[in-house]
């Protein structure tokens, strides 16, 4: 029963509301204020954001963005961390066969090298300073 009385008309309407929204949706002029309202939407969406931060950040509550920022640095630190480490691994490894193989001069020259590599970790806990909110 649908197929054969309701299911044409259906058709029929659909091709012409297609019709005629493709030509209201071509008109430059309605696709101008289109444009004119997404962008007030886009803003007030930019706005509301910003307030809702800045209400948060005021409270003392770390938001997404900060958590994200605070990881990206923790990461940071921690990759340096340890490609020193393992710098210091191989300078000990070589200092070790350096004094199974060679004279006192060359213990000299890797023990500053180790030094001054042990020297950095504290500056670079220093250098990324980390900003922690209240709890």
């Amino acid at each position: 029963m649908f197929e054969k009385f309701w299911k044409p008309h259906f058709d029929n309407w659909t091709e012409k509301t297609n019709d005629y929204l493709e030509g209201v949706l071509q008109n430059p002029e309605v696709l101008q204020q289109l444009s004119i309202v997404l962008e007030n939407a886009f803003k007030g969406k930019m706005m509301l954001d910003k307030g809702i931060y800045l209400l948060h950040s005021r409270f003392g509550n770390s938001t997404y963005r900060d958590q994200k920022k605070i990881l990206h640095l923790l990461l940071k630190v921690q990759a340096q961390v340890e490609d020193l480490s393992m710098q210091i691994d191989d300078l000990r490894d070589e200092l070790n066969e350096k004094q199974e193989l060679s004279s006192p001069s060359d213990w000299e020259h890797i023990k500053k090298k180790l030094e001054a590599i042990q020297h950095k970790l504290p500056e670079l806990a220093d250098e990324q300073s980390i900003p922690v909110t209240k709890s």
